[in-house]
């Protein structure tokens, strides 16, 4: 089985230019896998992970977000 994600993004957006958007669009995921059994097998337990994936349900749903940021001295390395 393998897995691959895919999606684009305007730098520009990152940096903050006007007019671009920082947000990622045209969100893939092309899963493989390398099974004898055929779709009477696979297709069930893909419909499966559509339904209990809490990485791909956080994708597809809209989710709320705790962010926090701590502010401080950096670590110093000891001195001799």
């Amino acid at each position: 089985m393998t897995a691959v994600a895919r999606c684009s993004t305007d730098l520009s957006g990152l940096l903050g230019i006007d007019g671009a958007s920082p947000e990622l669009g045209n969100i893939q995921l092309v899963i493989k896998v390398v099974t004898p059994n055929g779709s009477e097998k696979t297709d069930p337990l893909f419909a499966a992970w559509k339904e209990r994936c809490p990485i791909y349900l956080a994708l597809l749903k809209p989710n709320a977000v705790a962010v926090s940021m701590r502010a401080g001295e950096a670590a110093r390395e000891p001195t001799n």
